[in-house]
C-alpha cells in the first residue's frame, strides 16, 4: 500500500485513516497529526520492534556470559543477540518503507 500525506494507519489498531480524523472509527483511540507514529503503529512493525527488544536482551545476557568469564556462551549469545536485533531492525525499517 502506497502512502499519501493524507492518509495514516492508526497507532493503535493500524486502520487506515484520512489525515483530518480526530479518533480512529475501529478503536476510538486519538490520533496524533503531524507526527510518524501512524507507521511505527501497524502490527507488523510493532511485531518486529519486540523482535529488537528480544535481541537486545539475548546482547545483555552476552555481555553478562562474559563477565562471568564464560567464554563460549558469551559468543553464542552475542551472535544470536545481534542477529535477532538486526533482523528486528532491519525488519521494522523495510515495513515502514514499503
Amino acid at each position: 500500500m502506497k502512502k499519501s500525506p493524507d492518509r495514516v494507519a492508526c497507532a493503535n489498531c493500524g486502520a487506515p485513516l484520512s489525515g483530518q480524523t480526530e479518533t480512529c472509527p475501529a478503536c476510538t483511540a486519538a490520533c496524533l497529526h503531524g507526527e510518524s507514529s501512524g507507521d511505527l503503529g501497524s502490527p507488523l512493525v510493532r511485531e518486529f520492534r519486540v523482535l529488537q527488544l528480544c535481541g537486545f536482551a539475548a546482547l545483555a545476557a552476552g555481555v553478562l556470559a562474559a563477565l562471568a568469564d564464560s567464554r563460549f556462551a558469551a559468543i553464542v549469545a552475542l551472535t544470536i543477540g545481534l542477529s535477532i536485533y538486526l533482523v528486528g531492525l532491519l525488519g521494522a525499517w523495510w515495513n515502514r518503507h514499503k
